[in-house]
């Protein structure tokens, strides 16, 4: 159903449903795993960080009700920065429960593999109609359903192999998977910003996507900084740079995007450290994206 797509019955609407279908499959069986096959204290990564995507998106989903619990949440951060999960060195991937008869890694799962493929097949699956979500044509106007249609999927991988990636190894698939999906909604960014499209009629999911990006790029970062590879450090930061550029325009005027730009900020001080983060580009008053101005 997800990867078929009758023309008489498909617009951007059923893509974007469609991708919501994704992002909840990917979100129950993240906690189905979790609950099942490790001890549920945290990501089951070699290389966990303090915060994945996924945690975030959890957290994301239970305080939607509540806007203005990002003020709360900070303050709570600065009191007590939470602990990162050191998993088992017997079990890199988590320990599995009593009834597990040995070492699971998800990414061996038929499950895990056919929500991988399914999210890959959905991408390319999509009509050639509805694939350039940013019309190239200037009487054409951009559908923002769409758009956010074609950020999901890339969302729902990054939170699909989020919590098992050893983030910057070049012998991790998770790690490539993050951060080709990434890079996906960054190429996704650079095409809204070549218009004159206001981003206040964006879906408010939107900046979620961009804020999911954002801290995949900030796990990239400090790997790569511990490594020392000065030209990704110069590339990501840049990169990094550009989805601070977009949630701080959209932060302006509404209450989602200075959430998420706050909170993407608080993820890179306690990633990176407490210096100041990469600066976004001059800010535009009437709120369109372009950075004609970098």
């Amino acid at each position: 159903m997800l990867i078929t797509h009758p023309p008489l019955t498909t617009d951007s609407f059923t893509l974007y449903l469609k991708g919501s279908v994704l992002l909840g499959k990917v979100k129950t069986f993240n906690v189905r795993f979790k609950m099942r096959y490790t001890d549920g204290a945290g990501p089951t990564a070699m290389g966990s960080s303090t915060y994945t995507a996924s945690s975030l998106f959890d957290n994301h989903q239970s305080n939607a009700h509540d806007p203005y619990n990002w003020a709360q949440q900070a303050a709570q951060q600065q009191r007590s920065p939470p602990q990162p999960h050191v998993p088992n060195p017997a079990y890199p991937y988590g320990a599995p429960s009593s009834t597990a008869g040995s070492k699971i890694d998800p990414r061996e799962t038929a499950e895990f593999q056919l929500l991988d493929n399914l999210i890959r097949s959905f991408i390319s699956s999509i009509p050639k109609d509805f694939r350039e979500p940013v019309p190239t044509d200037l009487g054409v106007k951009l559908d923002p359903v769409l758009y956010t249609a074609h950020l999901l999927p890339h969302v729902a991988m990054i939170l699909l192999h989020d919590p098992h990636a050893d983030i910057g190894s070049p012998n991790c698939l998770s790690s490539s998977r993050i951060l080709a999906a990434t890079r996906s909604i960054l190429e996704l960014i650079y095409k809204l910003c070549g218009t004159t499209y206001d981003l206040i009629y964006l879906d408010h999911s939107c900046s979620f996507c961009w804020f999911v990006a954002g801290a995949s790029l900030i796990r990239f970062l400090k790997a790569k900084m511990r490594i020392g590879d000065d030209a990704e450090i110069a590339r990501i930061t840049q990169e990094l740079g550009v989805v601070r550029f977009m949630l701080s325009n959209l932060g302006d005027r509404t209450i989602v995007g200075l959430r998420q730009i706050k909170l993407l900020d608080d993820i890179y001080n306690l990633e990176i450290g407490n210096t100041q983060a990469p600066s976004p580009a001059t800010r535009r008053t009437d709120g369109n994206a372009s950075l004609s101005e970098v």
